[in-house]
């Protein structure tokens, strides 16, 4: 609610009873409600979740998942919040490592490596290209493994698309001469993969610059 404009506010005040605010401190651009609004709440103060509760949601949900794994992506997760959280235009959390554990549990054949699939889900979240080298640190950090991109694999059959580590089945309407037409280069289709990665996961996309 507190996303809300102040127009938007007024309008609501008059028919609301009960509902609830997140911190204004979590997440980005969030902001103090009028006093009139807050009078309406009742305040519910909860702990933050500890690593442990991370990891028994998670594997709760994905019980195939390693718990090993998860512990280094609850932690890798933490030091990326530590690092980009301060500037409250990101904020990393529960739903940062269900999404990580979605993508891995999708068994495309590179995603389904916490290494690739993290980029994904938190290098290229980040505007500049020192933020990004210091996330591909930290992962250094808590997996002692490199963070490498695939190979620029393009392929185009009658059934599916694959690009990179991902695949994706091809629907009915299709124009049958695509291939003549395609002039992508190599160093384009990590992040074409990346973009067709966020369509089979059904996440919506934003593209932005360097």
């Amino acid at each position: 609610m507190n996303l809300a404009s102040q127009s938007v506010l007024e309008g609501l005040n008059a028919v609301l009873d009960h509902r609830g605010e997140n911190p204004v401190t979590q997440g980005g651009g969030r902001k103090g409600l009028p006093l009139s609004f807050v009078n309406r709440f009742t305040q519910v103060y909860l702990e933050p979740m500890s690593n442990s509760d991370l990891v028994f949601i998670t594997c709760s949900i994905y019980p195939d998942m390693d718990k090993e794994t998860v512990q280094r992506m609850v932690q890798f997760n933490n030091k990326v919040h530590e690092y980009c959280g301060s500037s409250s235009l990101w904020e990393f959390n529960l739903r940062d490592i269900l999404r990580w554990s979605e993508v891995i549990n999708k068994r495309q054949p590179i995603h389904s490596s916490p290494s690739e699939s993290m980029r994904l889900l938190y290098t290229y979240r980040l505007r500049n290209r020192e933020m990004r080298n210091k996330v591909k640190g930290l992962y250094v950090e808590c997996f002692n493994e490199e963070s490498v991109a695939p190979g620029g694999l393009l392929h185009l059959s009658d059934d599916v698309l694959q690009i990179g580590g991902t695949i994706a089945k091809r629907g009915y309407y299709r124009y049958d001469d695509i291939s003549e037409h395609l002039k992508i280069l190599p160093s384009q289709t990590h992040l074409l993969d990346l973009l067709l990665r966020n369509t089979t996961m059904n996440w919506m996309t934003i593209l932005v610059s360097d």
